[in-house]
């Protein structure tokens, strides 16, 4: 009697396509807030000549301030 091992079909390249679209995403969601807050630097630079002001809050009302000071 002989004993053979079972053996287990496992394609990593499926996992790694299935997943790959979060990191896209990500990349996509990131190059449109750096294109948005850029623009908005351009735009106070070249026309308000005045200076770019940027805040961030984090809280219960989410908001983003981009304003010309």
């Amino acid at each position: 009697m002989t004993y053979q091992s079972p053996t287990l079909a496992v394609d990593n390249m499926n996992v790694m396509e299935d997943e790959a679209w979060h990191i896209v995403a990500l990349a996509v969601l990131l190059a449109l807030g750096a294109t948005i807050v850029l623009g908005a630097m351009a735009w106070c630079f070249m026309y308000a000549r005045e200076s770019f002001t940027g805040s961030w809050t984090w809280s219960s009302p989410f908001s983003v301030k981009i304003e010309c000071r």
